[in-house]
């Protein structure tokens, strides 16, 4: 990239990040008010939402409750208007991962126009899938997966950006293919059939090129939640594999004595609610049939469960309830129990 258009990026992000700052970034000094009185208007339509959301319209009632954080309107005003970002800081964490895919984009997507693919947009989703694999790839090994275990990770990103992203996608795409005449748009969808993709394949490489700037400078906050989502779920995989790695050994001693463990041959993710900046449980599958659950959470309670129902058994219950093997080590916690005669293995924090 030439340093001129280097720069124009740079101007460009740093344009987004004002655009997409929060409320708490705003009130935390992330970003800096201008004062500028231009966007009047448009700090008018906010706070008459909050007005709406708030008080139900009632005046009174947004001042009482803008008095008890200590704020009143000019306050207010202020937060909600243009922002400033300091030029002396570096871009943020997930401004610099969209930098990196908005370079990727650079050459036109890669569109099969054969595909029979079922998920909307799919090629949309290619150069986030490239920065957030370069990105694990530089941090950590993945030899431990097999490639379908890679796959499924990748997979798994991919639903977590359709999730945030679909939605604009859909209505963007409808803007794109009308023409603003229903009439004229009904006959042309008659002489190309309706299921023609002549439209939909236009608009994919419409934003594999200045398209996706145009997007993103119409809705910064989408750019910032699918690059926040790649930086998140890269920390977590990371985090998932790096432990898988460490505990190897223990694993294998455990509960596969007389087998050794070689790869990761299958792999769930997403099996939770996202939570603790993206992660969820994981199931896995090892070569040798053994299975496992990932929780990256703390265990305490389980354990404790644990505990109750083999007091249960000692203190003689009426049926054998089934117990968890539990192994723990300093920051991680690992239970074995039966399930339909398979292994199943959680590792949390401790």
């Amino acid at each position: 990239m030439l340093a001129t258009e280097h720069l124009k990026l740079d101007s460009y992000l740093r344009t987004l990040v004002e655009k997409a700052s929060f409320l708490t970034e705003r009130l935390n000094h992330e970003v800096i008010p201008t004062g500028c009185k231009s966007d009047i208007s448009s700090v008018d339509s906010h706070l008459e939402f909050w007005r709406e959301v708030l008080a139900k319209g009632n005046d009174s009632v947004l001042q009482q409750r803008l008095a008890a954080d200590d704020w009143d309107e000019d306050k207010l005003r202020v937060l909600l208007g243009a922002v400033e970002y300091p030029h002396s800081k570096p871009l943020p964490s997930w401004a610099q991962i969209l930098k990196l895919v908005l370079q990727a984009t650079e050459k036109p997507l890669s569109i099969d126009t054969e595909s029979n693919s079922k998920i909307p947009f799919e090629p949309f989703y290619q150069p986030f899938i490239q920065v957030a694999q370069n990105l694990l790839s530089s941090r950590i090994n993945l030899n431990i997966l097999s490639e379908e275990a890679q796959k499924s990770l990748w997979s798994s990103l991919t639903k977590r950006l359709r999730n945030i992203a679909t939605p604009t996608l859909f209505k963007e795409f409808h803007q794109f293919r009308s023409t603003g005449n229903p009439l004229q748009d009904f006959l042309l969808i008659q002489l190309q059939g309706k299921n023609s993709q002549k439209k939909y394949h236009a608009f994919l490489q419409h934003l594999s090129q200045k398209g996706l700037l145009d997007l993103f400078d119409k809705y910064p906050v989408l750019g910032k939640l699918l690059a926040t989502a790649i930086d998140y779920w890269v920390d977590a995989t990371a985090e998932f594999i790096q432990r898988l790695r460490t505990d190897w050994l223990a694993i294998a001693t455990l509960f596969s004595p007389q087998t050794a463990l070689q790869q990761v041959v299958e792999l769930k993710a997403n099996l939770s609610d996202l939570h603790n900046q993206g992660r969820s449980v994981i199931a896995l599958t090892f070569d040798t049939g053994l299975q496992l659950v990932y929780k990256p959470k703390n265990m305490e309670m389980e354990l404790a469960y644990n505990k109750v129902i083999s007091w249960c058994n000692e203190h003689g219950s009426p049926l054998p309830l089934k117990t968890f093997t539990v192994y723990l080590k300093p920051n991680i916690t690992m239970k074995k129990m039966m399930k339909q005669q398979q292994n199943v293995i959680t590792l949390g924090l401790e």
